[in-house]
């Protein structure tokens, strides 16, 4: 995950005290680690277009809907699919995608992803961020 956020190897091993390295195949895998929050670094000033896929698991009662709602600046496109999740059963598993187009202006842009059912609403921060890692080494 460090490394598809940026960390070289040096900065990389002085976190984990060990000799762990960075090379492409462990920095393309962050965008997949499947967290509730969505989050990208790219470059200032320059369009971006992204996809997370992610599986969630039913904790809620069976028998339930949950509908996509994204709240965003007008700067970012979130778009999801499929834009709603059916349940029938507890501990049932759904996955989705979230694509992220946009075009970095600021330093940090964000939204949201809320997963709503009309009663509960699970919500997962969208993060675009453009802030140079300091310890590039």
């Amino acid at each position: 995950m460090l490394c598809g956020e940026g960390y070289t190897t040096p900065i990389l091993r002085l976190v984990t005290g060990d000799l762990s390295s960075c090379g492409f195949a462990n920095n393309e895998t962050a965008l997949d680690l499947n967290y509730p929050t969505f989050a990208l670094h790219t470059q200032h000033g320059k369009s971006f277009s992204t996809s997370f896929r992610r599986t969630v698991t039913n904790v809620g009662v069976s028998n339930s809907t949950y509908y996509a709602i994204v709240n965003a600046p007008s700067n970012i496109k979130i778009n999801v699919e499929p834009n709603f999740l059916s349940f029938e059963a507890l501990l049932e598993k759904k996955s989705f995608s979230v694509k992220l187009e946009g075009y970095s202006d600021e330093s940090i842009i964000s939204g949201v992803l809320i997963w709503s059912d009309g009663t509960h609403n699970v919500r997962s921060p969208v993060v675009v961020y453009t802030g140079q890692n300091p310890y590039n080494l």
